[in-house]
């Protein structure tokens, strides 16, 4: 091989190449491409209530809202069974 010859790139790999000049310094450090998942844990979230299931580990997990957090909007509700599995899990 001779490192020291010429090399056309393509239009293409050029538009890459620049895109990495102006990304660096802000992608310096972190992955490129993310992690692959551990683990794979569903979960819903009602009104009344929330559960989790693992796969991977074969649990089960659910509880009741309180009077209080059952007037939670609904997206907090399914947010708040994440966090809940997390912890139940973790």
């Amino acid at each position: 091989m001779d490192y020291d010859s010429v090399v056309n790139l393509s239009k293409d790999s050029l538009v890459e190449i620049q895109w990495w000049v102006n990304n660096v310094s802000e992608k310096n450090g972190k992955l490129i491409r993310p992690c692959p998942v551990q683990l794979w844990i569903q979960t819903d979230s009602s009104l009344s209530g929330w559960g989790a299931f693992c796969p991977d580990l074969d649990l089960l997990c659910n509880g009741r809202w309180s009077i209080l957090e059952s007037n939670y909007h609904i997206n907090y509700l399914e947010l708040l069974a994440n966090f809940m599995s997390l912890k139940f899990i973790g």
